[in-house]
């Protein structure tokens, strides 16, 4: 499973050790080794010799640089599909938006892909645009089921 890491918790001026940085992070030593070979964190010390030190200035740049990488940002008209794992546009007319407690609002919709709820979590003052990217039916009401039940 895919975690965000907060690079800013790594200090520029201190060196880590393979297992002082995988503590830091609450991962465990192989996974900051998979880190070093397969996508490219720096160590600043290159010796066969153990312990492996890196450098606290490239590791937070790796770590800034490889966390921004992973992101996918929606378009316009798209909500992010856990399922699917990418930005997917709903279905058209199946967006609604629920206001659970003013000024948050929550826009859900069925992903075209897998059928699944997509939810995009956003505030009242955005709302003129979110209609504009969406074909939005009216408040959704939660006492009226959203589709017909099965027989």
């Amino acid at each position: 499973m895919a975690r965000s890491y907060d690079w800013q918790l790594i200090r520029t001026h201190r060196p880590y050790t393979l297992e002082t940085f995988a503590a830091l992070f609450d991962v465990h030593p192989a996974t900051v080794r998979r880190w070093i070979k397969c996508n490219g964190l720096d160590v600043a010390i290159v010796s066969d010799q153990r312990p492996l030190i890196l450098s606290g200035r490239q590791a937070r740049d790796w770590m800034r640089k490889w966390g921004a990488s992973r992101k996918q940002p929606c378009g316009p008209g798209e909500i992010y599909c856990v399922a699917c794992k990418a930005p997917r546009t709903p279905l058209s007319g199946t967006v609604y938006i629920v206001t659970p407690k003013p000024p948050k609002i929550i826009l859900q919709g069925e992903c075209s892909t897998c059928g699944r709820t997509l939810r995009r979590f956003d505030t009242e003052p955005n709302r003129p645009a979110l209609e504009a990217d969406f074909d939005l039916k009216s408040d959704h009401d939660p006492e009226t089921p959203r589709r017909k039940p099965c027989t």
